[in-house]
Order: C-alpha cells, then sequence, then structure tokens
C-alpha cells in the first residue's frame, strides 16, 4: 500500500509547486499548473493524438482479433501452429518491434517502400514516419500488430466457454456460420467486447515505447501523446511539477473515460451469473 499511495500523494503535492527535479521541493504555485494545462496546445494536440490512437485501436483489434480466435475456435488444420506463430509479436519486446517496424518504414531501404515501388505503385511509398500525415497512423498500426495476439487469445478463451450444445443444436436447425456469430456468439462474449475496450483505452494512455523508439513524438508533434509529452516536460525541461500535474490530470482524466464501461462490464457480470 505504502508504495502506491506516498508517490501517488507525493505526487499531488509536488504538482503544486514549481520544481524541476534538482533541489528542494519550496516554489509554491498553487493551482497554477493545472491552469496551465487548459492552456497549453502542445498538451491538447498530445491528447487528440491520443483518442485517435484509441479509435484506430478499436477499429482494428475487435475484427482481426475476433477472426483469429473464430478460425482458431473452428480448429482449422494446423490450428496450433497457426496460434503459435499468431502469438509470436506478443512475445517481442517493445525495443525489439520498435526498431523492427522503423526499418520496414524506411523510405530508402525499407521493404515496404521497395516491394511498393517494384509493384508501381510508387505513390504510395511515402516517408512513412517522417510524414506528419502518417506518423502516428504507422505507429498505431504497429503497435495493433503487437497487441492483436493478446485480446484474440482472451476472445478464444471465451468462445470456449459457450456451450457446445447451442452451436450443435444451431447446426441441426440448419444455421449458417454468420448467423451462429450474429445470433449465439457475439451475445454471448459482449461482456468481453467491454472489457477489451476499457484495455485500450487504459493502454493508449500508457502507450509509450512505440512512439518513442519509432518517432520521438515527431515529426513536429505530430505522433505525440499525452505520455510522451509528459515525458519530454519532465526529464528534457526539467519542469517537474507541471509534468506531475500532467499526470495528475491524466489519471483522473483516464478514470473518467472507463468509468462506464467498468460500470457496464460489471453490470454484465451480474447479468450472466
Amino acid at each position: 500500500m505504502i508504495f502506491f499511495y506516498y508517490p501517488f500523494f507525493n505526487g499531488i503535492r509536488i504538482s503544486f509547486f514549481e520544481y524541476t527535479g534538482i533541489g528542494a521541493i519550496d516554489e509554491f504555485v498553487g493551482l497554477e499548473n493545472y491552469f496551465q494545462i487548459l492552456t497549453d496546445k502542445h498538451f491538447l494536440k498530445s491528447i487528440i493524438n491520443t483518442i485517435i490512437l484509441i479509435i484506430v485501436n478499436i477499429i482494428l483489434v475487435y475484427p482481426i482479433s475476433f477472426i483469429l480466435a473464430y478460425i482458431l475456435y473452428r480448429r482449422v488444420p494446423l490450428s496450433h501452429i497457426f496460434q503459435f506463430l499468431l502469438f509470436i509479436p506478443y512475445l517481442l519486446s517493445m525495443v525489439v518491434v520498435g526498431t523492427l517496424w522503423s526499418i520496414i518504414f524506411d523510405p530508402t531501404i525499407g521493404p515496404l517502400n521497395t516491394l511498393l515501388n517494384s509493384i508501381g505503385l510508387e505513390r504510395f511509398a511515402l516517408s512513412w514516419l517522417g510524414d506528419k500525415n502518417t506518423a502516428l497512423y504507422a505507429v498505431s498500426l504497429v503497435g495493433v500488430w503487437k497487441v492483436i495476439p493478446f485480446y484474440m487469445l482472451i476472445i478464444y478463451s471465451n468462445l470456449l466457454k459457450i456451450p457446445k450444445e447451442l452451436i450443435e443444436a444451431s447446426e441441426v436447425d440448419g444455421a449458417s456460420y454468420l448467423q451462429q456469430i450474429l445470433y449465439i456468439i457475439i451475445p454471448n462474449i459482449l461482456s468481453i467486447f467491454n472489457a477489451i475496450l476499457i484495455l485500450i483505452i487504459t493502454g493508449a494512455f500508457r502507450f509509450f515505447d512505440l512512439i518513442w523508439i519509432m518517432t520521438l513524438g515527431g515529426p513536429g508533434g505530430a505522433s505525440e501523446v499525452t505520455t510522451t509529452y509528459i515525458y519530454r516536460k519532465s526529464f528534457q525541461n526539467n519542469d517537474f511539477g507541471y509534468a506531475t500535474a500532467l499526470s495528475i490530470f491524466i489519471l483522473f482524466y483516464s478514470i473518467m473515460s472507463v468509468a462506464p464501461f467498468i460500470w457496464l462490464f460489471i453490470q454484465s457480470l451480474k447479468s450472466e451469473s
């Protein structure tokens, strides 16, 4: 308990001071750091980028994870090997993933642009991480690629909990695979979709490694998210007081963002029981 509450309340205390990280914490500024948040355009941009990150994850994670989990659930040939290969990205460290995809996205020697040029799609061979219009989306796609196996496994484990009698009865009634998915499978795993949404939102507010490795939040802040902005303020600008205020703000902002979905998740579990 002490390892959580002491840093938390000490962080709240520091947020009311002007503090560079060195020396005594004695320059009290009250709510000035929090008022500065309201006028900080760069921080607002980082929040917008974080929301875009969440939207990209929602759009891609749900269908891809479900389709892969359903393929495993149907026990296609060589499904065990398929499952092992799918889980490899999640086992790799963020440093390895970030470095690997930085090479893939390299505009001069990267295999992605090399492939596009070789098949006559030169106009799509972009500077993926150096263009402000594509940098955030490129890193977002890598993040999705990294976490898809995790969400796939969650969905797959819940698919296994569906009574086989329901599936067998629907097959006897002549239900197609699509009808089984729409009317039997999805209604039985709706609660886990809600849980995945909570994980996506909280994960976006903790997303740091890939951004820092691949773009450093650039170019020109185009891929800056809340975590990289707070890191920059604290360890590069030595503005620990303001960075701590930002952290406290993001903590409560993320709690308010997921609170409705947590409530819905709890209600769904009660209804299932």
